[in-house]
C-alpha cells in the first residue's frame, strides 16, 4: 500500500480491527476520522511511516483493546487521554520519536498488560502510577 490512510474508514462504526502494519510507502499521518469507529478494538499501524502527532480523535476509542503506533516518524508527546481508555491491554508506541515525558494518567490502565515505550526521546522519571 501508498499513499494516504483513508479519512473514510472513519465512516464504519462496526470496524473491530484495522491492521495496516508494515506499509512502509504510506505516507500520511493518522487520520482523526478513526476516532469515529467506535467499535474498533484494535488498531495496528506498526512501521508505516507515519508522521505527525497522534490524534486527540483516538481518545474517544474506548473499546480499543490494542493500540500499536510503533516504528514510525510521529511528533510531539503521548497523549494524556491515553490514561482513559480503560479497554486497553496493550500498548505499543516504541521507536516512534515521541518525545517529552510518560504521563501520569498511563498508571489508570487497570487492564493494560504489554507496554512498549522504548527508544523514544522520553526523559524524566517512570510515573509511580506506574509502580
Amino acid at each position: 500500500l501508498r499513499g494516504t490512510i483513508p479519512s473514510e474508514f472513519g465512516n464504519l462504526p462496526s470496524l473491530r480491527t484495522l491492521d495496516m502494519s508494515f506499509c512502509p510507502k504510506l505516507t500520511s499521518s493518522i487520520p482523526s476520522e478513526l476516532g469515529k469507529c467506535s467499535s474498533l478494538r484494535v488498531l495496528n499501524l506498526n512501521d508505516s511511516c507515519l508522521k505527525g502527532t497522534i490524534p486527540s480523535e483516538l481518545g474517544a476509542l474506548k473499546n480499543l483493546e490494542r493500540l500499536n503506533l510503533g516504528m514510525n516518524k510521529l511528533s510531539g508527546t503521548i497523549p494524556n487521554y491515553i490514561g482513559q481508555m480503560n479497554s486497553l491491554k496493550e500498548l505499543f508506541l516504541s521507536r516512534s520519536y515521541l518525545a517529552g515525558t510518560i504521563p501520569e494518567s498511563i498508571g489508570n490502565l487497570v487492564s493494560l498488560e504489554n507496554l512498549e515505550l522504548y527508544g523514544n526521546l522520553l526523559h524524566g522519571q517512570i510515573p509511580s502510577s506506574l509502580g
